[in-house]
């Protein structure tokens, strides 16, 4: 690839021969558009939630198809067989040994078999700026519709484009941190859309994750606009207070907050643990304390697939809570490094935002535990943030 002068610098051409490699991952934006596509228009009403089914089939039709578009990244790779070796032996476990129900198994352990499915993506350069920005455009432009109509037209307090919108908000959120990477810049025009999209949700636990990424996207260097962005932040906050208190009805008591009884109902499920409980976490599928469940029947959709009266981590409604609980710290820590090094074409101050996205999202039921946040990780993963060319038969980026 030759860079004739610097205002070319955005455009990357690749020969015939790395087409097929580097065009591998629009499989996955392809069906993305198609399954956002659908929930705009409101299929869910005739055909029932299948969004979040549907697009785990989506990842994992795109990941075989990355799978062979080149090799898998080594770290990936490590991480990969890893978490397939801790999936298999749990499933013997939990599933072939004591007779748990599948279903319990996969809830408990998503978050591994994504990063199985994401490995392939990671390192590839499937995704340019042009394909970023489109992205995260077409989805801000769903979102934006569909809660609009949502919330104006059919009076939802909460509302959705395809599932609760704790999941997919962060979906969003670090679609738009790719986009402002891609760019170099914090765009205030489709900033205040995002935060029009997250006003209208009503949910309090994506307003941090949004918070991190507007604070990791201000580009250091623009020393002109920091005026601005002093003068948005009373703004910021006072949108925080407005969905705090429209979800709080005005009043406001630590009791009252679910997230704080669902840590109370953590610490004593787990107050006769170990040092080693703590670090590896309970045995694969372990239920809940009775008495947890029995003061938690409010959340009866959560309990055991198999009926009665057992209940696992996924009705703590955390997923720090609940990776604390079934995997323990060693499982916690291995997830968020893991996302550390499946993003090795960006700086270190973006995969820390990412994970501190991530960490922000972990006392609410998103994090790593969906697949609208394994999507993005996917998208980012394999994106061309930097100026990239072809040399000795591999693609190397312009570092920072």
């Amino acid at each position: 690839m030759r860079l004739e002068s610097p205002a070319e610098m955005t455009t990357i051409v690749f020969p015939k021969e790395y087409d097929r490699k580097d065009k591998g991952g629009m499989t996955l934006v392809y069906l993305l558009v198609a399954v956002c596509l659908s929930a705009l228009c409101y299929m869910q009403l005739i055909l029932g939630e299948i969004f979040t089914p549907l697009l785990e089939l989506v990842l994992i039709v795109s990941s075989i198809s990355a799978l062979q578009r080149g090799t898998i990244n080594k770290n990936a790779l490590v991480i990969a067989v890893v978490s397939l070796f801790y999936i298999l032996y749990s499933f013997s476990v939990s599933v072939l040994v004591n007779g748990d129900n599948l279903l319990d198994f996969l809830q408990a352990y998503k978050s591994f078999y994504y990063l199985v499915l994401i490995a392939p993506f990671v390192g590839k350069n499937f995704y340019s700026r042009e394909v970023i920005e489109f992205v995260f455009k077409f989805s801000l432009a769903c979102f934006f519709i569909k809660y609009s109509l949502d919330k104006f037209a059919l009076g939802e307090e909460r509302p959705i484009l395809m599932v609760e919108n704790n999941f997919e908000l962060v979906f969003l959120a670090l679609l738009f941190y790719a986009y402002s990477i891609s760019i170099k810049r914090l765009d205030l025009p489709f900033l205040f859309l995002v935060c029009c999209v997250f006003l209208l949700s009503g949910s309090r636990s994506s307003i941090v994750c949004l918070a991190v990424v507007v604070f990791f996207s201000i580009n250091a260097e623009a020393r002109v606009k920091y005026l601005l962005y002093l003068a948005a932040t009373p703004v910021f906050f006072i949108f925080i207070y407005v969905v705090f208190t429209s979800r709080q009805g005005g009043d406001f008591s630590l009791e009252e907050v679910d997230r704080y009884k669902f840590m109370l109902e953590f610490l004593f499920s787990t107050k006769d643990w170990n040092l080693m409980d703590h670090m590896l976490g309970a045995t694969p599928i372990t239920p809940l304390d009775p008495v947890t469940c029995a003061r938690l029947t409010f959340y009866g959709k959560l309990f055991s697939y198999d009926g009665g009266d057992t209940c696992y981590s996924v009705i703590l409604h955390s997923f720090l809570l609940r990776v604390l609980y079934d995997h323990g710290i060693l499982g916690l820590l291995f997830l968020f490094s893991s996302v550390f090094f499946y993003l090795p074409k960006n700086s270190m101050k973006e995969r820390f935002a990412v994970m501190l996205v991530l960490l922000s999202t972990s006392l609410s039921v998103s994090a790593l535990n969906n697949v609208y946040v394994a999507i993005s990780l996917a998208i980012m993963a394999s994106s061309m943030f930097r100026n990239c060319q072809p040399y000795n038969e591999k693609i190397e980026c312009e570092k920072l």
